[in-house]
């Protein structure tokens, strides 16, 4: 599982740097120009996407015993998926990356949460695993 995550993580790794120094123009299909307001966002957004992989690399090695970093991720990117469909329902279907993208917010990333889940709770069960509590309370959460 943590091999896994740990490539896929390069996709936000490289469309996020892509699209911080491509701006909006890297969107297949979209040769309009836009607003600078919108590039700016765009490039912002971008850079919130690139910043996800280190945050995903750097919780990894302690997915196993501290979930809830990974599991807040993994919302935040499931969340972003609900807003690329409401997007679409808003101003119709966006082009083939937009809606590759949709696809692994919205089953990808919850299928990688489901697959975190189950192995956790088969470690605790085993034993292999003792549950650690960080100060902030967050980490080791169920």
């Amino acid at each position: 599982m943590k091999a896994i995550t740990a490539v896929l993580t390069a996709v936000p790794l490289i469309v996020g740097l892509a699209g911080v120094v491509g701006g909006p123009a890297l969107v297949a299909g979209d040769h309009g120009m836009v607003n600078a307001s919108t590039d700016s966002e765009f490039r912002f957004l971008s850079a919130a996407w690139l910043s996800m992989a280190p945050l995903i690399w750097t919780a990894l090695p302690r997915a196993h015993d501290r979930p809830a970093t990974l599991r807040i991720i993994g919302a935040g990117i499931v969340v972003g998926g609900l807003a690329r469909l409401c997007s679409w329902h808003r101003l119709g279907r966006p082009q083939a990356m937009m809606v590759a993208g949709a696809a692994l917010e919205l089953v990808g990333v919850p299928a990688l949460l489901v697959w975190h889940t189950r192995i956790v709770r088969r470690l605790r069960r085993d034993g292999s695993l003792v549950e650690t509590k960080s100060h902030t309370g967050l980490h080791g959460a169920s």
